[in-house]
This record gives structure tokens, C-alpha cells and sequence, in this order.
């Protein structure tokens, strides 16, 4: 195989920028192809958008470059689509057999419960559920959090999504744990506190938004018996559909304290993909995610140089993975390594992205090794309220410190947006 087509990855999911770059630190050479083709991607890769998506993947990819491909969210909805692109180039990926079932939160709530874990009740319908708000309607292609809504008495704010499934309502804490899958076992990489709904963040305060993702603050500093129940619902997951590489697990933590172990977890749902809180660990621990994803898979480890050919596949992903999974968190309520963390901001209504705003964001991230501004639109782009406009990212010593950045920053694009004020040099 040519030197460079053992580098070259491709990337297709609704919003690539991330992995692009997650994948550029793992020294490969991204091809890409999502729904906004945003600045920063076509500067570090090559690229397409397509405004057909997610229909137009299909033919993007035959006509692409050669070389493996890899996904992002949310197209482990699109198992078929998935199946029929993974006929022509090698999938780094679980396919689509595999992404029916672990994709059913009926059959991920059985298994969770049969191996003794937490799982929160599920139904198919709503029939004889009470509408009291103790149930949430999830639609079964779900991304983001999107359309989720409380099940409650009255006119419903938005319409019933089909196909749908109904979830018992768990209050506390949003939290994504991302592990990394060899050999039918996981290894867990870092949890993070998701931001969920956020008016900050330009949603507004109503039911359709109330549970959209915002970003992801962490690593989250684990004791050892809460990072333990992660570990054992990483493996359980693992085993039970036989997962391979990257996956993250949306869950709640009820209860108390996640340092001092008074705690409870709880799993929602699982993405068997590279997450969007995949770069807040990246840049709080140092791994190379994409590596890793691709040792799973067996393949080759000429973009890092750092993996034996003759290692196989499972042994030389899980050996990669051990040093992060069990030095990078538990029992390490001391690590002196950063917080990081992400916020999107989302169109408060229809807007033209403006000459002067990628300029802006330009600046901001002149002296940064890594960006505090991602996901940067072109000028003259229309963007329609309630989509994502720019990603936000910053570091500091604990949540509350980059809590704070995220926020400065995020009020700094907006109204540098909105044209009444500047976006000052990063």
C-alpha cells in the first residue's frame, strides 16, 4: 500500500471538523464530507459539503479518494446507508447489522438490566404510561437531543415524532463517557459533563429544545468506584453487540457526588462513534482518538508510527488504551492536567454570517495550539434559527473556570453576529 493511502481517512457525518482534526493528531491526512463544509475543515483537509445530505454520501464517497473510511453523528441512524458505502472501502466502524441492535434502547435497557446495572425503563408506546412528565418521547433516530419532549397532559408543543419510544425521566447530572472497544472489552477513556439547553447558547427556553446537547465540560475526576460502574457498563455494552472502537454512552449521575462515590449511573443511550466530546479529552489527556479507533480495526499503523504491524489488532488497541483508561482517571482525584471543555452556539434567529465574522474568529485563534474557535462559517452563509452558528473551546483549572471562558466567548461571536460589538484577539 503507497505511503499515502495508508494515511488518508475518510470522514463523513453531519459535522466532521472535530474528527478531521482528532484525525490530523493521529497523523493522518482527513478526506471529508459533511453538511456544512465550515472554514477551519476545508482548511485542514480536503473536502466536500453537501446540501443533499445525507442521501448524497453515497456518491460522494465512490468518487472520493481511496482509503478507509470512519463515521461521525449522526449517521449511525443510517445503518443501510452505511452497509451499501462500506461495500466499496474498508469501514473503520461497526456496521450495520450491529448498529440495528445497539441502536434499540428496548434491547440496550434489557441487557444493561440482565447483567445487574442500572437502566431506566423503556417502552414502545405510550399506552398506559402516565403524562406527567415522569416519561420523556425520544425519537428512535435521534441526534443531539433534538425533539425530545416530556410526556405531559395538554397540547403538545410539537408534533409526535415515528418512529418514537418512550424513556423514565432520571434527574441529575447529563454526563458521556467515551471508551474505546478491543477484544470485546472497553476501555474508558474520560467522562464529561454534558451542556444541555442552554439559553447562553441561543436556545430558547422551551420543550423542544429543553434537552438539546450544547457542548461538554471534563475530564469529570472519578473515584474508584464510580469510574468501576462506568468501566462494567462499557464492557457489558461491549460484549453484549459486539462493539469495536470508539463509542460514548449518554447517561445520568443521580445522586450525589461523583468524587466522594455517592453516586449512581445511569445509561441512556449509546453512540457507537466518534462523540463530539471526543476533543475535550483529547486535548485535557493528550491521546490520539483516531489511533486508537483505528487499531481497533486492525488497521495499519503507519500515519503514527507507534504500533507493531505484527501486533494484532485487539492486543495493540487495548495496549494503547491501558496507560489512559486506568492512569488518566480513577483514583486520581489530584491530576493536575487541565479542565477543557466545548459550547456550540446556536442561531437565535435567520442570520447571514457576516465578512467580518471568520476574520474574527481567525484572530481569536492566532496564537492558539489549539482553536477557541471551531466550526467557523463562511461569509455569506445562511443559517436558520436553531442551527448551529460556531463551536467555542477553551481551557482552564476546574469546571468553573472554563465554564466561565465558554461563556465570554460565546457573547463575544454573538455580538461580533449581531454587529454590535468586537471580537477581541484570543
Amino acid at each position: 500500500m503507497r505511503d499515502r493511502d495508508c494515511k488518508r481517512l475518510l470522514i463523513v457525518g453531519a459535522s466532521a471538523r472535530s474528527a478531521a482534526m482528532s484525525a490530523i493528531r493521529s497523523g493522518f491526512e482527513p478526506w471529508a464530507a459533511d453538511r456544512f463544509g465550515d472554514i477551519d475543515l476545508r482548511e485542514c483537509a480536503e473536502s466536500i459539503q453537501l446540501a443533499d445530505y445525507p442521501a448524497g454520501l453515497q456518491q460522494a464517497t465512490a468518487t472520493a479518494p481511496p482509503g478507509p473510511w470512519m463515521y461521525t453523528g449522526a449517521l449511525e441512524n443510517q445503518p443501510e446507508l452505511i452497509d451499501r458505502i462500506s461495500q466499496g472501502r474498508m469501514l473503520y466502524g461497526i456496521g450495520g447489522q450491529a448498529l440495528r441492535a445497539v441502536r434499540d434502547p428496548l434491547r440496550v435497557a434489557a441487557v444493561l438490566r440482565d447483567a445487574g446495572l442500572n437502566a431506566p425503563r423503556c417502552a414502545g408506546s405510550a399506552a398506559g404510561l402516565p403524562r406527567d412528565g415522569s416519561w420523556l418521547c425520544k425519537p428512535l433516530a435521534s441526534a443531539g437531543g433534538s425533539r425530545i419532549r416530556p410526556w405531559i397532559d395538554g397540547p403538545p408543543t410539537f408534533g409526535l415524532e415515528a418512529p418514537a419510544y418512550f424513556q423514565q425521566r432520571i434527574e441529575g447530572m447529563p454526563v458521556g463517557a467515551v471508551f474505546l472497544a478491543a477484544g470485546r472489552r472497553a476501555h474508558l477513556l474520560g467522562v464529561t459533563r454534558q451542556l444541555i439547553g442552554l439559553d447562553w447558547c441561543g436556545l430558547p427556553a422551551d420543550a423542544a429544545h429543553r434537552f438539546r446537547y450544547c457542548g461538554s465540560i471534563g475530564p469529570l475526576r472519578l473515584n474508584s468506584a464510580t469510574a468501576n460502574r462506568f468501566a462494567r457498563i462499557g464492557d457489558v455494552l461491549a460484549e453484549a453487540f459486539d462493539l469495536r472502537g470508539l463509542f460514548g454512552v449518554d447517561a445520568i449521575v443521580a445522586g450525589g457526588d461523583l468524587a466522594a462515590g455517592r453516586s449512581d449511573v445511569w445509561p441512556l443511550e449509546v453512540n457507537p462513534r466518534y462523540t463530539a466530546s471526543v476533543e475535550v479529552l483529547e486535548r485535557a489527556l493528550g491521546i490520539r482518538s483516531i489511533a486508537l479507533h483505528v487499531a481497533a480495526f486492525g488497521g495499519l499503523p503507519c500515519a503514527t508510527g507507534s504500533a507493531s504491524v505484527s501486533m494484532g489488532a485487539d492486543r495493540r488497541a487495548a495496549a494503547a488504551a491501558e496507560p489512559v483508561a486506568h492512569g488518566g482517571l480513577a483514583d486520581r482525584l489530584d491530576d493536575a492536567r487541565p479542565c477543557c471543555g466545548k459550547a456550540i452556539l446556536f442561531a437565535c434567529s435567520d442570520i447571514i454570517v457576516g465578512l467580518k465574522f471568520p476574520a474574527c474568529c481567525a484572530r481569536r485563534n492566532s496564537n492558539c495550539a489549539w482553536p477557541t474557535m471551531a466550526d467557523i462559517p463562511a461569509a455569506g452563509s445562511s443559517i436558520r434559527a436553531g442551527q448551529p452558528v460556531v463551536t467555542v473551546l477553551a481551557s482552564g483549572a476546574n469546571e468553573a473556570a472554563v465554564l466561565a471562558k465558554l461563556k465570554s466567548s460565546a457573547e463575544l461571536a454573538r455580538a461580533e453576529l449581531a454587529g454590535t460589538g468586537a471580537c477581541a484577539a484570543g
